[in-house]
Protein backbone atom coordinates (compact mmCIF):
# COMPACT_ATOMS: atom_id res chain seq x y z
CA UNK A 1 0.00 0.00 0.00
CA UNK A 2 1.19 3.43 -0.80
CA UNK A 3 1.68 5.86 1.67
CA UNK A 4 0.35 9.54 0.64
CA UNK A 5 2.40 12.11 2.67
CA UNK A 6 0.39 15.40 3.80
CA UNK A 7 1.26 18.65 5.64
CA UNK A 8 2.87 18.11 8.33
CA UNK A 9 4.41 14.63 7.42
CA UNK A 10 1.76 12.48 8.84
CA UNK A 11 0.56 10.17 6.58
CA UNK A 12 -2.91 10.51 4.90
CA UNK A 13 -3.78 7.28 6.11
CA UNK A 14 -3.09 7.90 9.94
CA UNK A 15 -5.47 11.16 9.29
CA UNK A 16 -8.47 8.79 8.33
CA UNK A 17 -7.69 6.37 10.39
CA UNK A 18 -8.18 9.26 13.34
CA UNK A 19 -11.38 10.46 11.23
CA UNK A 20 -12.65 7.25 11.27
CA UNK A 21 -12.38 6.67 14.80
CA UNK A 22 -13.76 10.48 15.66
CA UNK A 23 -17.08 9.80 13.30
CA UNK A 24 -17.82 6.09 14.17
CA UNK A 25 -17.52 7.76 18.83
CA UNK A 26 -19.66 10.65 17.42
CA UNK A 27 -22.28 8.49 15.92
CA UNK A 28 -22.31 6.25 19.12
CA UNK A 29 -22.84 9.04 21.17
CA UNK A 30 -25.53 10.52 18.95
CA UNK A 31 -27.75 7.61 18.97
CA UNK A 32 -26.95 6.88 22.87
CA UNK A 33 -28.23 10.67 23.61
CA UNK A 34 -31.05 9.84 21.57
CA UNK A 35 -32.20 6.60 23.14
CA UNK A 36 -31.35 8.01 26.57
CA UNK A 37 -33.09 11.46 26.07
CA UNK A 38 -36.50 9.42 25.33
CA UNK A 39 -35.90 7.93 28.74
CA UNK A 40 -36.38 11.29 30.72
CA UNK A 41 -38.32 14.27 31.19
CA UNK A 42 -37.84 17.30 28.32
CA UNK A 43 -35.90 19.34 31.54
CA UNK A 44 -33.81 16.78 32.51
CA UNK A 45 -32.88 16.32 28.85
CA UNK A 46 -31.98 20.11 28.68
CA UNK A 47 -30.12 20.25 31.96
CA UNK A 48 -27.55 17.05 30.77
CA UNK A 49 -27.49 18.89 27.56
CA UNK A 50 -25.92 21.96 29.37
CA UNK A 51 -23.75 20.39 31.30
CA UNK A 52 -22.06 18.90 28.12
CA UNK A 53 -20.06 23.14 28.15
CA UNK A 54 -18.82 23.19 31.53
CA UNK A 55 -17.74 19.40 31.87
CA UNK A 56 -15.95 20.03 28.27
CA UNK A 57 -13.98 22.80 29.81
CA UNK A 58 -13.22 20.81 33.18
CA UNK A 59 -11.68 18.21 30.43
CA UNK A 60 -9.59 20.91 28.72
CA UNK A 61 -8.41 22.05 32.07
CA UNK A 62 -7.06 18.61 33.10
CA UNK A 63 -5.82 17.23 29.73
CA UNK A 64 -4.92 20.05 27.63
CA UNK A 65 -3.48 22.36 30.78
CA UNK A 66 -5.77 24.97 29.42
CA UNK A 67 -6.59 27.77 32.23
CA UNK A 68 -10.32 29.01 31.48
CA UNK A 69 -11.28 32.59 32.62
CA UNK A 70 -12.65 33.15 35.74
CA UNK A 71 -16.21 34.43 34.15
CA UNK A 72 -16.26 30.86 32.23
CA UNK A 73 -15.55 28.80 35.70
CA UNK A 74 -18.46 30.81 37.10
CA UNK A 75 -20.92 30.51 34.14
CA UNK A 76 -19.71 26.65 34.56
CA UNK A 77 -20.36 26.56 38.17
CA UNK A 78 -23.74 27.83 37.66
CA UNK A 79 -24.99 25.50 35.23
CA UNK A 80 -23.55 22.67 37.52
CA UNK A 81 -25.11 23.77 40.36
CA UNK A 82 -28.50 23.70 38.53
CA UNK A 83 -27.85 20.02 37.04
CA UNK A 84 -27.09 18.76 40.54
CA UNK A 85 -29.95 20.69 42.17
CA UNK A 86 -32.13 19.29 39.99
CA UNK A 87 -30.68 15.33 40.55
CA UNK A 88 -30.16 15.74 44.07
CA UNK A 89 -34.39 17.17 44.55
CA UNK A 90 -35.37 14.30 41.82
CA UNK A 91 -33.42 11.88 44.31
CA UNK A 92 -35.60 13.42 47.68
CA UNK A 93 -38.77 12.97 45.60
CA UNK A 94 -37.91 8.84 44.91
CA UNK A 95 -36.68 8.13 47.98
CA UNK A 96 -39.77 9.97 50.12
CA UNK A 97 -42.36 8.48 47.63
CA UNK A 98 -40.70 4.55 47.99
CA UNK A 99 -41.33 4.67 51.54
Amino acid sequence: MTRIRCAGNINLHFKLTHYRIFGLSFAVAAILWAEGARRITAAESGLLGGAETPFAMVFAWVFLTEIPPLTTMIGGAVVLAAVFWRAFRDAGVVNSSAR
